[in-house]
């Protein structure tokens, strides 16, 4: 008896996934995978940076890596706990805090905040796959008043900052 088309035989079975389907289940699972650090990295730990942006602003940081996959993180302000905001990897990025604003993207090492509000203020760090932090950044959103106030602190703020970035490379330096 010759096999009829289109009914199954007894013993065979294929299951069908679509690939769609397929797909987004290895981009959840490769992005579900990430890790935010624990605590705030150390100075020299990586690269460390800060910068100070008007609100509705953009501002663009170089990151001095050629990674292709980073993961983006933030502190949050009232637990102090790294949060994942972002994901980039080659072609693509996904977007894994519903709370951040913000356009973002990432294009030959240089990091890109558009459109910048309030809620962007704060402290950032990217990490490779590894969880190597490749950079940390604080990001300052001044209102489009710039009141005395809030430079005043912002100066305090960046100088602070400067200092414990420049700090491993002030060590490095031989004193007569």
């Amino acid at each position: 008896m010759a096999p009829m088309h289109g009914v199954p035989q007894a013993g065979r079975f294929r299951m069908t996934i679509p690939r769609g389907l397929l797909l987004s289940v290895l981009i959840y699972s490769a992005v579900s995978d990430i890790q935010c650090p624990e605590k705030a990295p150390s100075p020299g730990d990586c690269y460390c940076v800060s910068r100070s942006v008007a609100k509705g602003g953009s501002v663009t940081i170089p990151l001095n890596t050629s990674q292709t996959t980073l993961d983006l993180c933030k502190q949050n302000r009232s637990t102090s706990k790294w949060d994942p905001v972002y994901s980039f990897f080659k072609g693509g990025q996904t977007k894994l805090s519903s709370d951040f604003q913000e356009r973002v993207s990432v294009s030959s090492g240089i990091f890109m905040v558009e459109n910048v509000s309030q809620g962007a203020d704060g402290s950032y760090v990217f990490q490779d796959t590894s969880r190597v932090c490749l950079a940390h950044i604080n990001l300052t959103v001044v209102g489009s008043s710039g009141s005395r106030s809030q430079s005043s602190a912002y100066q305090k703020g960046a100088a602070a900052a400067w200092y414990w970035c420049m700090l491993p490379l002030l060590s490095l330096l031989q004193w007569p």
